[in-house]
């Protein structure tokens, strides 16, 4: 997990070592920047995060699974590995 800014927006880097696959989301989410730490997956996907804003669980797609933002979805910024 990487939360860091480019050009002034708040951005999300997401990486899982077993697969190489890296994902980047805006973490600008409802008008609010969100932090997200490192959290033991507990659904399908081999990476989970927690805001520590809401503490709402999220999945390595950029989508809430838990907590009071579920539901909600990250906008994922192009980009390569």
């Amino acid at each position: 997990m990487i939360n860091d800014k480019v050009g002034g927006d708040p951005l999300l880097i997401v990486f899982d070592r077993l697969s190489q696959t890296a994902m980047v989301y805006s973490s600008l989410v409802a008008g609010k920047t969100l932090r997200f730490i490192y959290a033991a997956p507990k659904g399908n996907l081999p990476v989970e995060m927690v805001a520590l804003e809401t503490r709402s669980r999220w999945n390595m797609l950029g989508q809430s699974v838990d907590g009071p933002m579920r539901g909600a979805q990250l906008e994922q910024i192009p980009a390569y590995n």
